[in-house]
């Protein structure tokens, strides 16, 4: 669970606990506010607006801040369990906490321990989410679903059955017939979780406790550990795929469409085509997490003098998290298993075990199909671990004609370092059915300052009963991101009681999160292009004189070859390939932010 202010991404909302930062749950920005102990909340403010000159990097969108008990004193039992009107999809919620005042009021302890269960419900036990829906734009919710079918599609070349160019699919037993959008899309609804199972723990442990009249020493213990398990469809697999027409295990039909039909290639036996195929008999995709958090602060505060106070502390955050991805299909091997030598009956290439694959026909696959393609166990563990060192004084030392002028004064240092071990399948790419994906390495370090003033203008006039300045500025300094000036002013006017107005212009910064600024780069090919469905909805396609239109340079940027301009025509659903990652070079995000109410 995690909160976005604004809708602009849960990255830019700064969560916070008694006005302390909260590590993010992963090596991205967000953090899970399940690990917050909910038994011991008080209340929750939220600032909307930029506020990074008060509270540092991400709280571009705003704070969210969670204010926990520190007088909590006695024993509270909160359980609860909750099922749905037809008896399912049940859920345990267990809460103990005690609290206990010490020396006569001068400190207090409390701890707090949770258990939560949570049962699965998939989509299929409703009607309601049974059938996957698509809009049709005329104000219309259809049956839909996805064109990657258990009975194999083609999706380019598109062949004309004598009602124009379409996609083909095939009949139970693997012979080709023409695709109809509107009756042979796979529902992939039933197979997913109207609710996710979950098994969380939490605990927590609070105490403050008064040193002397003017010094008190506090902390807090959270640790939680969060096991969801989340389902997807099976593997829809997409592929440009090579293949010998007189592959044995086709039908003499689709052998002969292939032949007559398919993208021929360099070597005068084989042919290439866009085929997909979705993958049931391998099993849902399946994806198991374990994630453990751990946070420890501790800090003193107090009065410097009649004047000054001040508070310091220092916090540390340690994250793991261990994801198995289950059910994924390879598509070297989906490729190997393509090319079959039609007097054996076996792969050309016979490495890794390799048994031919038919995609085409209902149950076409073999066990031995399944069980090649298959990939073991993917595998990631990512950790974050942040240590931060923060202080500040605050007072009124001067005064103006409407009253004292409150003044704050701070600094903070953070070391955020973030790892993402990702399985070696998913930076090959030799994956279908989850995205590839990269490790992350990398260690930001930030030094700050900042200061902000509260400048009261007029105070029990008529129709201002308060006017006020608020101004601030923070200066951040990143070993990688750089430095960055932040700072806002607003104005804040009560005109009575019960009404008042607040003003406030502000630059907020977001520094790039670990995923941003370290993960190693790496390529991923998807089946997809610019022509959806006409080639001639390529700019870059010789059918619409790219070099007439003006489109040589934007051509050959995107990666075709000058020579090639002018002469290449695209093809529908051609694959392409791009680059993901990280990059070290990356600046901090800047957003200037206005706000009125």
């Amino acid at each position: 669970a995690d909160v976005n202010l604004r809708g602009i991404g849960a990255s830019r909302t700064l969560v916070t606990i008694n006005g302390r930062r909260v590590s993010p749950s992963w090596v991205g920005s967000t953090v899970d506010i399940n690990s917050i102990p909910q038994a011991l909340v008080e209340r929750v403010e939220i600032i909307t607006g930029g506020a990074t000159t008060v509270y540092g990097a991400d709280a571009v969108a705003g704070v969210v801040n969670f204010i926990l008990r520190e007088d909590f004193d006695g024993f509270g039992l909160d359980t609860s369990a909750y099922m749905t009107e037809q008896g399912d999809a049940t859920i345990y919620d267990v809460n103990v906490s005690y609290g206990h005042n010490l020396a006569s009021g001068r400190g207090n302890i409390s701890v707090y321990a949770g258990y939560y269960d949570r049962e699965p419900l998939f989509a299929s036990e409703r009607a309601f989410t049974a059938v996957a829906l698509q809009d049709t734009w005329f104000g219309e919710l259809v049956p839909g679903g996805s064109a990657v079918v258990p009975e194999g599609i083609i999706f380019a070349p598109q062949i004309d059955y004598g009602d124009g160019p379409a996609r083909t699919t095939f009949d139970a037993n693997g012979d080709p017939v023409p695709w109809d959008s509107d009756t042979d899309r796979y529902n992939f609804a039933p197979v997913n979780y109207l609710q996710t199972p979950l098994e969380r723990l939490t605990a927590a442990a609070l105490f403050n406790y008064e040193l002397r009249p003017k010094a008190e020493l506090y902390g807090e213990w959270m640790y939680s550990s969060n096991d969801p398990t989340s389902a997807l469809a099976s593997v829809p697999a997409s592929a440009f795929l090579e293949i010998n027409p007189d592959n044995p295990t086709l039908t003499p039909a689709t052998r002969q469409l292939i032949l007559d039909n398919f993208f021929p290639t360099g070597d005068p036996g084989i042919r290439a085509g866009a085929i997909g195929k979705r993958m049931s008999d391998v099993g849902l995709r399946i994806i198991e997490t374990e994630a453990d958090n751990l946070r420890l602060v501790t800090g003193l505060r107090g009065e410097i003098n009649e004047t000054w106070d001040y508070d310091a502390w220092a916090i540390y955050n340690d994250v793991t998290r261990d994801e198995n991805q289950l059910n994924d299909v390879s598509a070297s091997r989906l490729q190997q298993g393509q090319l079959v030598d039609p007097v054996t009956g076996q792969c050309f290439d016979p490495s890794n075990g390799c048994v031919p694959v038919n995609l085409f026909g209902i149950n076409s696959l073999s066990p031995e199909a399944i069980e090649f393609l298959r990939l073991p166990p993917i595998v990631n563990t990512s950790t974050r671990r942040q240590t931060s060192v923060s202080g500040f004084v605050r007072g009124a030392p001067f005064s103006s004609w409407a009253g004292p002028i409150q003044v704050a004064l701070g600094a903070e240092w953070r070391r955020d370092k973030g790892t993402f071990a990702a399985d070696d399948i998913l930076f090959t790419g030799d994956t279908l059915g989850y995205r590839a994906d990269a490790s992350v390495n990398g260690e930001e370090n930030v030094a700050e300052i900042y200061a902000e003033a509260l400048v009261p203008l007029a105070d029990n006039y008529r129709f201002a009963e308060y006017l006020g300045l608020e101004v601030g500025g923070r200066y951040s300094d990143y070993d990688f991101a750089g430095s960055v000036e932040s700072w806002k002013v607003g104005l804040e006017w009560v005109p009575f009681g019960s009404l008042r107005f607040r003003t406030m212009l502000q630059r907020t910064a977001r520094a790039p999160n670990m995923v941003e600024a370290f993960q190693e780069q790496y390529r991923e090919t998807f089946f997809a292009g610019f022509a959806a469905i006409n080639p001639a909805e390529d700019p870059c396609s010789a059918v619409n004189d790219p070099i007439a239109a003006g489109n040589l340079e934007k051509c050959v940027i995107t990666g075709l070859p000058a020579d090639q301009v002018g002469v290449w025509n695209a093809d529908v659903g051609f694959p392409g390939e791009s680059i993901f990652g990280g990059n070290s070079e990356l600046r901090v995000e800047v957003a200037d932010t206005f706000t009125i109410g």
